[in-house]
Parts: C-alpha cells; sequence; structure tokens
C-alpha cells in the first residue's frame, strides 16, 4: 500500500482544528508519505471554533489510535462501541472542563480487514473509493440539506434553496448521541488491488468537486502528484477551510 495525508489550515482560519489517525498514530497538522499497510485510517474535524473544536478532535483521534489492538480483528460491533466511547468521553471531558463545553468534532474513516472494508462516518467529513476510475462515496453526509431530503422537503424546483445548509446534524460531542448515529457499511470485496481511497473533511469536498476528485485519482500519475494536484484545486478555489485528506493505493 501507498499512503500520502496532507492537512493544512488554509488561507483563512487561524489554526488547524483536523487531525487524523493512521493505525495506532494520532497526527495534528503534519503531513506524511509512506508504504505501511494499512489497517485503520480516519479524519477528525473539529467543530466549535473558540470552543475548542481542535481539542475534541485530538482527543477522539487519541481514543480511536488506544483501541487500535481491540479493533484489529474486530467487527463492525466493535468499530461502534469504540465510537460511542469516544462520544462518552467528550461529554465527560466538558463536563470536568467546562471551559468545554459546545466542542465536537466529525469522524470517518475505514478499517480494512484483507479484502473487507467497513466505512464508517458521523458529520460531513467523507469517504471515496475510485476502483476503476469510477469514484464513489461510501460516507453519508449528516447535514441539514440531507436530512430535509430525506423528509421530501427537498424536491429538483427548490433543491437550490437548501444546497448551501451545510449545517451537520450529527456529531461526536452531543449529548443524545445514539448508536444509530454511527453510519458503518460492510463491504465485502470492498477492497481491491489498485483501489484508491480518500478520506478527507468537508475543507476538501467543499472545494473540490467530485468530477474533479475523480478525474485526478483515476489518472495515470502516481499518488504523491494526485495528492499535489487536489491540494492545487483547494488552495486555487480559496481553501477557506481547514482541510484534511488521506490517500491510500492499494
Amino acid at each position: 500500500m501507498k499512503t500520502v495525508v496532507i492537512s493544512a489550515c488554509g488561507q483563512v482560519k487561524q489554526n488547524n482544528e483536523d487531525c487524523y489517525l493512521i493505525n495506532n498514530k494520532s497526527y495534528f497538522d503534519a503531513n506524511i508519505e509512506n508504504h505501511e499497510e494499512i489497517f485503520l485510517a480516519a479524519v477528525f474535524d473539529g467543530v466549535g471554533g473558540s470552543n475548542y473544536g481542535e481539542v475534541a478532535a485530538q482527543i477522539s483521534s487519541h481514543i480511536l489510535a488506544s483501541h487500535f489492538e481491540f479493533l484489529a480483528n474486530g467487527n463492525i460491533d466493535e468499530l461502534l462501541k469504540v465510537v460511542m466511547t469516544i462520544n462518552e468521553q467528550l461529554l465527560l471531558t466538558a463536563h470536568e472542563k467546562p471551559i468545554y463545553k459546545g466542542y465536537a468534532t466529525t469522524i470517518a474513516g475505514i478499517k480494512i480487514q484483507n479484502d473487507s472494508l467497513i466505512s464508517f462516518n458521523v458529520g460531513d467529513s467523507r469517504v471515496y473509493r475510485c476502483r476503476l476510475g469510477l469514484l464513489k462515496q461510501l460516507s453519508y453526509d449528516d447535514t441539514y440539506f440531507n436530512f430535509m431530503k430525506s423528509i421530501g422537503r427537498v424536491t429538483d424546483e427548490n433543491a437550490a434553496k437548501y444546497k448551501n445548509s451545510h449545517i451537520i446534524t450529527s456529531y461526536l460531542g452531543k449529548n443524545d448521541f445514539e448508536i444509530d448515529d454511527i453510519r458503518a457499511i460492510l463491504y465485502d470485496f470492498g477492497v481491491m488491488k489498485e483501489d484508491i481511497f480518500l478520506i478527507c473533511t468537508d475543507g476538501v469536498s467543499d472545494m473540490c468537486s467530485d468530477d474533479i476528485l475523480e478525474t485526478i485519482l483515476s489518472s495515470k500519475e502516481d499518488l504523491k502528484n494526485k495528492s499535489l494536484q487536489i491540494q492545487s484545486i483547494i488552495e486555487s478555489n480559496g481553501s477557506k477551510d481547514n482541510y484534511t485528506y488521506i490517500l491510500i493505493e492499494v
């Protein structure tokens, strides 16, 4: 496997509230490139601004990393338990340190075991897979737009009215968080040779359309150059948010 990760503050925000995890290591504001086998990878996008969103993201990443051995041979149920544990710890820490009240984070990631794949997310950070030149979003955006769409309030005629409704409806650090809030899907034969996985925060998907991502990821360029092309698009579009993305080539 080949892995390239880029995490940056962007041109507008003053600090980077994103972080990410590769196997049992948590990273903050760092770019990496390696060839190690990937079993677990995730991104976290802290929300809350002055309410220490980056703290929520880093706590979550560290907890997930600490459960790596537990998850290594586990199934989807073990993964759900760990995500629930993360939410409980965020709430406990905020109770003990009121300065963190209101902090929260998204999560999106993959767990690979042989040729099986578990894609999981809470919030609007995303998981994509590019296979045979076709890009597919494996995650689900927990946004106000998708909620309105699910209850039939969004139609072809009024979709433009809601298109910019990116308010997230689920996140880690939520008081009434339930296990059903975790979007987790098991894909048998979800991993094939030459697949490319993209795990990213919304600072990527808001700046770079799916069509552009598909063009870049299906090109003949090596993984490093693909990552730099994505960054170039984000920056040329103003990089209005922090952005973090993990590229994994099988």
